[in-house]
């Protein structure tokens, strides 16, 4: 059998070997449009390679109910195994963040490579996919260096984020003229831009509990720490926050509050002001506390009112800023959107175009930050081998 895959990211490499473990017979084809494979995967982690994570909870995604089906078919105990049988041990980082025990991104490309070419899979560099037409004998997938034939094709072109590691989106037309629903993505796991003049801040980080507000209701909480950027604010609490809001795509009404962690007391700040003239020191920079005091209309003195000392209490355990934009896709880490699940069935074959699969990223799937979305290209990649194998 032989065996196309567009795309050379994450899930392309990991759905090339697993074939090939199954059934070394299989030849398996990868159409890569850039220069080398699996670029985005150096950058996974800071460069750690966060690969997976031991929490299972499919909550962290935005369609839980198909993650869930997976995760009950294929449980951590097969990812870890999996993994490891590419040549990919891991550990545990963070709490719940499963790295290789190299910690190193490179690493884990280097051994995807070697892998690639014991079991002699064919890759075809700097070659970009037309498009592909299916007849009656196979699937003819038209590219820029030539017409290559193939019993099945599998797309994992990815998404959208992080142009310059090579997802730029520009396979999504192509999907589109096949007839597949495909809800066009947005930037997501990225900074948030806010209407607040917050320049000053730049550089700042705080840890504290985030609440997103959308119409005067809290629907999501986190908590974390808070970088404070020119126009806006990041850390993984953010771009969490931004990934809900792409998802839900909200545009109004939408704000961020964000309270210190521990809470700070009031009777605490009174007491720490009758010796201090600024308190705000024992909790925050300085440019945070300058900032506090600016939109309190407030200036640092020992003994302020009891009125001035609730207002600054309450911007340190409540302090709101105004949602504007979500950063763009160069600085985003995964991509809100994709091929509708409606158009594929539970291992991820196509309802109307035979012997064609769609792989991780590409598909309206997200997770949030600490290892999930490389857990969904794994999760979609061991369904579409046993399909394909079985």
């Amino acid at each position: 059998m032989k065996i196309g895959i567009i795309g050379g990211g994450y899930s392309s490499v990991l759905l090339a070997l697993l074939i090939k473990q199954k059934n070394k017979n299989n030849d398996v084809l990868i159409f890569e449009k850039n220069d080398q494979i699996a670029k985005k995967t150096k950058a996974t982690g800071n460069g750690k390679c966060n690969i997976n994570t031991i929490d299972d909870n499919p909550d962290k995604f935005n369609n839980p109910l198909i993650v869930e089906k997976l995760i009950k078919k294929y449980p951590l105990n097969i990812q870890i195994q999996t993994l490891n049988d590419l040549g990919i041990p891991t550990k545990i980082l963070n709490k719940e963040g499963l790295y290789p025990i190299s910690e190193s991104a490179n690493n884990v490309v280097e051994i995807l490579k070697q892998q690639l070419f014991l079991n002699k899979v064919i890759i075809h560099l700097e070659t970009g996919v037309l498009d592909y037409k299916i007849n009656d004998k196979n699937i003819t997938i038209l590219t820029n260096k030539g017409v290559y034939a193939v019993d099945k094709l599998i797309i994992a072109v990815g998404g959208k984020s992080s142009p310059n590691l090579g997802s730029d989106g520009n396979f999504i037309d192509v999907i589109k003229q096949h007839g597949y629903k495909f809800y066009d993505f947005k930037a997501g796991l990225c900074p948030i831009k806010v209407k607040e003049n917050i320049k000053s801040l730049f550089g700042q980080r705080m840890k504290a509990n985030v609440k997103l507000i959308v119409d005067g209701k809290c629907v999501y909480q986190e908590q974390g720490e808070i970088n404070f950027k020119k126009d806006g604010l990041s850390g993984i609490v953010m771009m969490d926050i931004a990934s809900i809001i792409a998802r839900n795509n909200y545009k109004k009404d939408v704000s961020f509050h964000l309270s210190l962690l521990p809470s700070v007391d009031l009777q605490e700040l009174i007491d720490i002001n009758k010796v201090v003239d600024n308190p705000l020191l024992c909790y925050v920079g300085q440019p945070i506390a300058d900032y506090i005091y600016k939109i309190n209309n407030i200036k640092p003195k020992i003994n302020l009112t009891n009125n001035d000392i609730v207002k600054l209490c309450s911007s340190l355990n409540d302090l709101k800023f105004t949602f504007d934009s979500l950063y763009d896709f160069k600085d985003s880490q995964v991509s809100i959107g994709g091929v509708s699940l409606d158009e594929v069935d539970d291992q991820f074959i196509s309802k109307h175009e035979k012997n064609v699969f769609f792989a991780g990223e590409i598909l309206n799937i997200d997770g949030l930050c600490g290892g999930y979305n490389m857990k969904w290209c794994l999760l979609t990649c061991l369904a579409i081998n046993d399909a394909i194998n079985n």
